[in-house]
């Protein structure tokens, strides 16, 4: 018998119980359901707002393009080849896990973005 258990917390300090998500399966929309992760942990001063682009990478502005100092870093409709979701769980080519300087994002976040990444990563 396997037993998981899966803690996790955000940085709004809502947790989620053990399976349960604050998203949808599928359809995800990137602003009703991804932009505010970013803004809550990615893009305000001095990370990765339209001012300050840590890394050269802006989530803050439209239209969304996701080109960074590192090149793209969303792939359409592949999160495992999308740095962006990578840097969610570790560092890689010199550059630290992100949010660096804050917990890590909560589980069903992290989830939300690679469903969206796979998705398509539509600006809808």
């Amino acid at each position: 018998m396997t037993f998981t258990i899966t803690l996790s917390c955000s940085g709004d300090g809502d947790p989620t119980e053990p399976g349960e998500s604050r998203f949808p399966a599928k359809d995800l929309s990137y602003s009703l359901h991804i932009q505010p992760i970013f803004s809550q942990n990615c893009s305000f001063a001095p990370c990765h707002d339209s001012g300050t682009r840590a890394g050269g990478l802006d989530l803050q502005s439209e239209p969304l393009n996701f080109l960074s100092n590192s090149g793209l870093v969303v792939l359409p409709f592949s999160r495992t080849q999308s740095l962006l979701y990578e840097l969610l769980f570790q560092s890689t080519q010199n550059i630290s896990r992100m949010p660096p300087s804050s917990a890590r994002l909560a589980d069903d976040e992290i989830e939300a973005i690679g469903q969206w990444i796979d998705e398509g990563a539509l600006p809808n």
